[in-house]
């Protein structure tokens, strides 16, 4: 908008320059459009958002944000959440895609995006094929985009039904179709969907059922493999860039339930087994697992690695193995609450503690705390990190009770001096100091105006008045940081100082309690740390108010567990 001139209204100073946008594209291919030409391909869809900008003078292309192999029914990609961080960070309030396909097939999500979210954020979105610009909107058009969107979440469907229906006739055939091949095989480097025997992992493969066959425990040929330093599933496909998954990245350490999987997974006769769960197609996050009787199992799709009577023995040791432990008189109902769940870590490794109970052959049950990755060898084995629960009740208890004694006798200590005679002179001096600085506070304001008046009036020149406010400011500044030091000194002498300490709030209120209970530990403990011989660290919640309270801790009690 032009800006007239004060002085003279009639008179127009200068025109504002033209709105620069700051444009990102975007370009999106799913797994499903590859197989429509390349008409659409990222580099078409590149190239046009290019052109386009290249003739458009209010905007300016900053950036390009691709998504390959990626489905258009959810917003959950990387390369739209990145584009999303650039536009709430204000580097970028233009969107620029080839058609509102590439930008999503969610009718519903994609309206919310256009309609509600981008005008809130001031972003521009133009789609070049849909002649769409949400800055230049002619009447009627919200319609038609709405209608386009619903139809292009409608073709996402059919597409989806339809590549469901090729992908199960494709694993009729033998075909193994998922990104990358289970532990023991590879993708044969002539026919990407048959698998071929990994040699180095199918012996891995082989030495666990050898190791089931000869009477080990699954916990037993778990540790074995640590011991024996043998890459997990996981870390073994990233180091072989297999599929170079980052969680991956460093050693992992084998667990009971990897092991169960590849001893009961089919995969290892030579079968392909598919369909054991099924996607919602109105609901993108819901899966539900399927009955075993509607699996779908092709046989003998590739070289077995397992012999099909070594995994029925194996089979059969596990079932029997599972009925026995359901014999034990276990009821599942008779669960103890786990009180210490998701705050108990090891000392030596960080890692949590998991609950494990024992049920001995009398029926007799107990619970303990376990290291899961200490237990399996990956640690200084000579540490103890297997603790009962009662013993460690019993230990956290007694630390938690004297640092309830602890707040109460600050509560003492503190009373006692505030009726004390040197604490109330204390207190009387910091008030005559506070009344003192604040009224030096109150002052300043005058003192300012003053100065602007003596400047005006020419008493004074310029470089004195800058000096003279800038000393104003420096004491309003000194003052201020001296005022708040006195408050908070004084505070001490006030029954809300103990009253309103968080810290103390939190422990008086279990004062009374005779057993620990899990409310106590949420609202007490941040975090339990357990290393060598039931040596415990309980570290308290609200430390920044213990630091508060800490000098009038009696000196008796200073060392209490923090």
């Amino acid at each position: 908008m032009a800006r007239v001139s004060r002085k003279n209204p009639q008179e127009v100073i200068m025109p504002e320059s033209p709105v620069l946008f700051k444009a990102a594209g975007y370009v999106r291919l799913s797994l499903e459009d590859k197989d429509y030409g390349d008409g659409g391909s990222l580099e078409n869809q590149t190239a046009m958002i290019e052109s386009y900008i290249s003739k458009t003078q209010d905007i300016k292309l900053c950036s390009m944000y691709t998504d390959n192999g990626y489905t258009g029914t959810n917003f959950n990609r990387p390369g739209f959440e990145a584009l999303m961080d650039e536009i709430r960070q204000g580097k970028i309030n233009c969107i620029v895609v080839k058609d509102l396909s590439r930008f999503g097939r969610d009718y519903v999500e994609a309206g919310n995006f256009l309609e509600v979210i981008f005008p809130q954020l001031g972003v521009r979105f133009i789609s070049i094929n849909d002649n769409f610009d949400s800055f230049n909107l002619r009447k009627g058009e919200g319609i038609v985009i709405a209608f386009k969107n619903m139809i292009n979440s409608f073709y996402s469907k059919d597409i989806s039904a339809k590549m469901r229906s090729a992908h199960e006739i494709r694993q009729k055939n033998g075909e193994y179709i998922r990104s990358f091949p289970p532990y023991g095989y590879l993708k044969s480097t002539e026919n990407k969907c048959k698998l071929v025997v990994d040699p180095e992992a199918s012996e891995t493969v082989r030495q666990i059922f050898r190791l089931k066959l000869d009477g080990f425990s699954v916990y037993e040929i778990s540790g074995w493999l640590n011991e024996h330093d043998i890459p997990t599933p996981g870390h073994y496909r990233y180091v072989k860039s297999i599929f170079l998954d980052k969680r991956y990245k460093n050693p992992q350490i084998w667990n009971d339930t990897t092991v169960i999987k590849i001893l009961t997974s089919t995969v290892y006769l030579g079968h392909i087994t598919f369909g054991k769960t099924r996607v919602n197609p109105n609901k993108v996050y819901d899966t539900k697992f399927q009955p075993k009787e509607k699996w779908l199992v092709t046989e003998n799709a590739h070289e077995a690695i397992v012999s099909q009577s070594d995994f029925d023995k194996v089979s059969e040791i596990l079932n029997q193995t599972h009925e026995r432990i359901k014999k034990r008189n276990y009821n599942k109902w008779d669960n103890p609450e786990n009180i210490f769940k998701g705050l108990i870590y090891c000392g030596d490794c960080g890692h949590i503690f998991g609950r494990k109970r024992n049920t001995s052959k009398t029926g007799h049950t107990s619970y303990a705390y376990i290291c899961a990755s200490c237990k399996k060898g990956r640690h200084d084995k000579t540490s103890r990190r297997y603790f009962q629960q009662k013993d460690l009740y019993d230990v956290v208890y007694a630390i938690i009770q004297q640092q309830i004694t602890v707040c109460a006798d600050v509560r003492r200590v503190i009373e006692k001096i505030r009726i004390s005679d040197s604490g109330i002179h204390q207190r009387t001096d910091l008030e005559k100091k506070i009344s003192k600085i604040q009224g030096k506070l109150d002052r300043l304001p005058t003192l300012k105006l003053k100065l602007y008046d003596d400047y005006c009036a020419g008493i004074i020149d310029e470089a004195e008045y800058q000096l003279f406010g800038r000393k104003f400011d420096d004491e309003k500044t000194e003052f201020t940081v001296q005022l708040e030091q006195l408050n908070s000194d004084i505070n001490k002498f006030m029954p809300e100082f103990v009253d309103d300490n968080r810290r103390v709030k939190a422990m008086e209120q279990f004062q009374n309690e005779k057993t620990l209970t899990r409310d106590m530990l949420l609202a007490l403990v941040e975090r339990i740390d357990v290393n060598g011989s039931l040596t415990v660290t309980v570290t308290f919640r609200y430390r920044d108010e213990y630091e508060k309270i800490e000098p009038y801790i009696p000196e008796s009690e200073v060392g209490a567990n923090e």
